[in-house]
C-alpha cells in the first residue's frame, strides 16, 4: 500500500490463490481500511512441463536463464505464451519453444525487409488487433490478425507502421531487431564477398566452409538472386 495506495487497480495471481489467499487479502485489507481493496482481479492458469506439474523433484523446473542456454530468445517464450490463452493451462516443451523461435524469427525478418515505414498505421487492422487484445487478452487471436495484416495487400511502408504500432502491445522488439541486417562487421561482410567470389568460380566445398565459418561468429548467409543476404543470429 505505500507504493500502490490503498486500491490497486490490477492484482494478479495464479488460479490457486482464488479461494484462500485472495480473499484472506481482501478480507483483511477492506476491513483495515474501509476502501476496496483491487479494482480487477487477474488469475492466470498453471504452467505444466511435458504433461506434468512443474517441480523441482521432477527435474523440470526451468528458468528464462535455462532457455537462454539452449540458445533461445527468451522473447520467444513470450511469444509462445500470446498461443495459449491466460486462463487456460499451458503445456510447455521444447518442441513448441523451437516453433515460437523459428515464429518469431520469421516477424524479425519480415521487419528486416522493410525499407520505409509509414507515419500511420491502417487503422483497420489496428482496430481489429486492439479489441482483440482487448476482449479479455486474447493474444492468439491477437498473432492471428498480425499475420493476417503482413499477408496483406497493404502497401510495405503502412505494414511496417502498423506492425510496430502492434508491437508496442506485443512488447517483441520487432523494431530493434529489425536493425540487425543492416550493422554486420566489415570482418564478417568481407568473408561474404570472399563467399560469393568463390561460389562464382564453382569453388563450393571452400565457400562452404566460409559459410560454417559466418555462421560460427554469429551470423547467417542467405543466396539469393540479387546477392547474399546477411542477417544476425537470434
Amino acid at each position: 500500500m505505500k507504493y500502490l495506495g490503498l486500491t490497486f487497480d490490477i492484482h494478479t495471481g495464479g488460479v490457486d490463490h482464488i479461494p484462500v489467499h485472495h480473499t484472506n487479502e481482501i478480507a483483511q485489507s477492506e476491513a483495515a481500511t474501509g476502501q476496496k481493496f483491487a479494482n480487477y482481479f487477474f488469475h492466470s492458469s498453471h504452467l505444466s512441463v511435458d504433461g506434468q506439474k512443474m517441480s523441482k523433484s521432477l527435474g523440470n523446473f526451468y528458468r528464462i536463464i535455462d532457455l537462454v542456454h539452449e540458445k533461445f530468445n527468451p522473447l520467444a517464450f513470450r511469444y509462445l505464451t500470446f498461443q495459449t490463452h491466460y486462463r487456460m493451462e499451458m503445456n510447455f516443451t521444447w518442441e513448441a519453444l523451437a516453433a515460437a523461435q523459428e515464429a518469431l524469427v520469421r516477424l524479425y525478418d519480415v521487419a528486416s525487409r522493410f525499407d520505409e515505414v509509414h507515419k500511420h498505421p491502417d487503422i483497420d487492422f489496428e482496430r481489429e488487433f486492439l479489441d482483440a487484445a482487448g476482449l479479455d487478452l486474447n493474444m492468439s487471436k491477437a498473432l492471428s490478425v498480425v499475420w493476417e495484416m503482413l499477408s496483406s495487400n497493404l502497401s510495405a511502408p503502412v505494414k511496417a507502421a502498423t506492425l510496430f504500432k502492434m508491437d508496442e502491445v506485443l512488447g517483441l522488439k520487432l523494431k530493434e531487431n529489425s536493425r540487425h541486417i543492416i550493422d554486420i562487421p566489415e570482418n564478417i561482410m568481407k568473408q561474404v564477398r570472399e563467399r560469393e567470389k568463390m561460389r562464382k568460380q564453382k569453388k563450393f566445398v571452400q565457400a562452404d566452409h566460409l559459410r560454417a565459418r559466418i555462421e560460427k561468429a554469429g551470423y547467417i548467409v542467405e543466396d539469393q538472386e540479387k546477392g547474399a543476404r546477411v542477417t544476425r543470429k537470434v
